[in-house]
């Protein structure tokens, strides 16, 4: 890779490896960056070992004192534990590259994070007897859990900074104002957005929709507030709602996410899908868990009949928040048993 350097000699200190894609600058490599930063914190000599070109983007949130280092060093140069993040490009676990190279890898302990979908892991056989197995979804471990019974594994929220979330303070009165963002566009909106808009619309003509981005086909409406990605910054953005809406497509699972994370924090209540990552997050206390699109009205009904309930489940998301989705949880169940 071009940007990609020798491993220096590292003299004194315990090594650690992550491997990822490093591709972009989604949930999942931001995850990363802070998984690098704990070990820097611990006093781990870090090196990143991405599986393809670094992004711009990414590149320029590498902590400093992280060594980027070619694939081809797997082998060569031994560590004392490596962590696999399996974002959205690895999940193709019997792709040659990883074949080739990943049954050499010289590690004294070795973490693999299922973030995305299990895909063959447990039946290719160098993703088979790490030392555990990390999940951002329940349902994630369930799965691999009937092909591996013995593995040791964790589900966590992924590793992320909400700081910054706690300071902001809803408006939860009404119009009720649905709020929505993701970094990858219209692969996260359901098809049926603009029939979705029109069915809510028709249970009240006032409430007002925030997106960032819309889909690229959301209909112009003056109750559509349409930004573009990242503008203005996500803590922001979220002071525009009062409740998160994030219907996904059919067949779209999350692991985070962190959008969520980001709306719980900030005090907002979230109407989520009731699967993958999102029933790990959200629970009936702090927001609506739902299995088809109905429920989706329901919940937007029961608000609009008991508009309190959007403070009371907004202070019960903060408050989860704060007591279950501390990063620094990752740092200790990686070095630990």
């Amino acid at each position: 890779m071009e940007n990609s350097q020798p491993i220096e000699l590292i003299d004194g200190k315990k090594i650690a490896r992550v491997i990822t894609t490093a591709r972009g600058f989604g949930g999942s490599e931001r995850s990363t960056i802070n998984i690098m930063r704990m070990f820097l914190e611990k006093g781990y000599a870090t090196i990143l070992t991405p599986t393809g070109q670094v992004s711009n983007e990414y590149a320029k949130h590498i902590p400093e004192g992280v060594q980027v280092a070619r694939w081809d060093t797997i082998p060569g140069f031994k560590t004392d534990i490596t962590v696999l993040y399996c974002s959205d490009t690895i999940w193709n676990y019997n792709n040659e590259q990883y074949m080739t190279m990943m049954p050499r890898l010289n590690t004294e302990r070795k973490v693999m994070v299922v973030n995305f979908k299990v895909g063959s892991v447990g039946q290719v056989n160098w993703t088979k007897d790490w030392d555990k197995y990390l999940f951002l979804s329940s349902q994630h471990r369930d799965e691999l859990l009937v092909r591996m019974p013995h593995i040791k594994t964790k589900v966590m929220a992924p590793p992320t900074e909400l700081d910054i979330y706690f300071q902001n303070e809803p408006d939860y009165s009404l119009p009720l104002r649905l709020i929505r963002h993701n970094s990858q566009g219209d692969s996260k909106h359901h098809p049926d957005t603009n029939k979705r808009i029109q069915e809510i619309l028709d249970i009240d003509s006032t409430i007002q929709f925030y997106f960032m981005p819309a889909r690229s086909d959301c209909m112009d409406h003056p109750n559509i507030h349409k930004h573009a990605k990242n503008t203005p910054p996500v803590n922001e953005f979220l002071k525009l709602g009062n409740c998160m809406m994030y219907a996904l497509p059919a067949n779209y699972s999350e692991g985070g996410p962190k959008v969520v994370m980001e709306a719980m924090a900030s005090g907002i209540a979230c109407i989520v899908d009731n699967h993958s990552g999102m029933k790990d997050r959200v629970t009936n206390e702090t927001g609506w868990l739902c299995n088809d699109w109905k429920d989706y009205l329901e919940a937007i009904k029961e608000i609009l009949s008991t508009p309190e309930i959007l403070k009371i489940k907004g202070y019960a998301a903060r408050e989860r928040t704060k007591q279950e989705f501390i990063q620094e949880r990752w740092i200790e169940e990686i070095l630990g048993d």
